[in-house]
């Protein structure tokens, strides 16, 4: 009689892993070459991640090494000549950039440098004492003892309005806070 081996333990593990894959339930392994577009893809993916950030990095190196002397640099320099024109208490100055921005229908700017035109010469005359923390509340409340403070107060309000504000600074603004400053120029000498 012949007798029947039973396969051994391995034989059986090899075969019914054979029969599961066929079915789909078991996946090839990287060494049978089954991953290959997995793979290819995985090393895609990294490369267009370094790449972003690569971008990134060099992109905010150049906005901020590369660039120095841009928009930034300008604002800086224009605030520092005009630190340098309160420190003077040169109040023509900003009034000549007023009129020069009025002419080119800058009215924003104009309203500004005549606002700051303003500031300057009451700082020069000791009716107020100028500083940039200073709100214009606190300007206001500083010349309500004057007789010129309802045209500061006028002036104020449109400068805050055009600046701060969502109202776009006209020709009859600018005109408005040029009156008020030519009568309180007036006023305080």
């Amino acid at each position: 009689m012949l007798a029947v081996q039973p396969p051994n333990p391995e034989q059986i593990e090899e075969d019914i892993e054979e029969i599961l894959r066929e079915l789909g339930y078991i996946t090839p392994s990287p060494t049978e070459g089954g991953y290959f577009p997995v793979s290819l893809l995985r090393v895609i993916f990294i490369i267009i991640a370094l790449a972003i950030v690569l971008y990134f990095v060099f992109f905010i190196l150049s906005r901020s090494v590369f660039s120095i002397r841009g928009p930034q640099f300008q604002r800086i320099k224009e605030e520092e000549e005009i630190i340098k024109l309160i420190e003077k208490k040169d109040y023509s100055a900003f009034y000549k950039k007023a009129v020069e921005m009025a002419k080119k229908r800058e009215y924003l700017e104009a309203v500004r440098a005549l606002y700051m035109a303003l500031l300057v010469l009451l700082d020069s005359r000791e009716v107020i004492a100028y500083h940039p923390s200073l709100t214009n509340f606190e300007y206001r409340q500083t010349v309500a003892s004057y007789p010129f403070s309802d045209r500061f107060t006028v002036v104020t309000r449109i400068f805050d309005m055009v600046y701060y504000g969502n109202k776009n600074a006209t020709g009859t603004d600018f005109a408005r806070v040029l009156d008020a400053f030519t009568e309180i120029e007036e006023a305080v000498s």
